[in-house]
């Protein structure tokens, strides 16, 4: 049996990574997305680890970073994501051994805390294996659309919306901070489409998706003050989401008594949070942090 080295990526390999994603999920992120994910990102250093058996890419792990106010202090958060390993070579610990390597990546680069939206294969091996816990389970919630009148104006990306983010952030749980840069980062500049509108004091963004088969759009983002001017933004998100056959979104820590009350009705799929802390509190529970789903790597 051969020896099988954990080592850091480098773009050189890239080809080969690609090739295991195809091998496994039948399809491969392009070179544009694992270039905007891992080299791109303003807040951490590119993370991405592979198992090398002599050159071959037996599994891949990387991370990305995020800065985000945890139990009220600004901190470092980093998600893995993008777990793969080759089926011939299973059963010989390579998650594990991929997932040491990207968590001490993680504490060198000042993270004090790991987060997983993760899914039924890798949340097992997490929570029983690697002493990861259950944060929470974030429910899908969705809006079934028409035909609507004309679609909304886009906007660029800018102060605007930091701002807005910086007026509703003190009545926020634990979240991902949302500067100008990240936004910019996660959203003008991703190989994903995603459509941004303002209200005067608020922003949402929109994103496309094909769920189940079914064309959806989704709510990646919503900031506003009042629970006025949330209706007003979800009004237009459904606007913009004209094709789409229903609208998705994770219900916020604050007004989502506006979700309701513009037709959002709960679905039975949810998204399993996990979190390890690395360096002071993991908050826990349904009302610990507020997560959208552009927050998440699915969407």
């Amino acid at each position: 049996m051969s020896e099988l080295q954990t080592i850091a990526y480098e773009p050189s390999r890239l080809d080969g990574v690609l090739w295991l994603f195809d091998r496994v999920y039948g399809e491969a992120p392009s070179r544009e997305e694992f270039a905007w994910w891992f080299d791109r990102n303003p807040v951490g250093p590119r993370t991405v680890f592979l198992a090398d058996d002599g050159g071959h890419v037996a599994g891949v792990l990387g991370a990305s970073f995020y800065r985000a106010v945890v139990a009220g202090r600004e901190t470092l958060a980093a998600l893995p994501l993008w777990a793969v390993t080759d089926p011939d070579y299973r059963g010989r610990g390579i998650f594990q051994r991929l997932n040491a390597a990207v968590e001490t990546a993680a504490r060198d680069a000042g993270a004090s805390l790991e987060l997983g939206f993760t899914n039924p294969q890798a949340g097992p091996i997490y929570v029983s294996k690697l002493g990861w816990s259950d944060v929470h389970r974030l429910r899908i919630w969705a809006r079934p659309l028409a035909g609507r009148g004309a679609a909304p104006d886009p906007h660029e990306v800018g102060e605007h919306e930091e701002r807005a983010y910086r007026e509703l952030a003190p009545r926020l749980p634990s979240h991902f901070v949302r500067d100008v840069a990240y936004l910019r980062w996660r959203y003008a500049s991703s190989p994903r489409a995603y459509t941004l509108v303002r209200s005067a004091n608020g922003y949402a963004i929109v994103g496309r998706k094909r769920v189940r088969g079914v064309r959806a759009a989704f709510v990646a983002d919503l900031v506003a003050p009042t629970l006025r001017e949330t209706r007003a933004l979800l009004r237009t998100c459904v606007r913009a989401a004209r094709g789409a056959r229903v609208l998705l979104a994770l219900l916020p820590a604050v007004h989502a008594r506006a979700y309701l009350a513009t037709g959002f009705v709960p679905t039975p799929e949810t998204i399993r949070l996990i979190g390890h802390a690395l360096d002071g509190p993991l908050p826990v529970g349904p009302r610990a942090w507020h997560f959208t789903l552009g927050d998440t790597d699915y969407f």
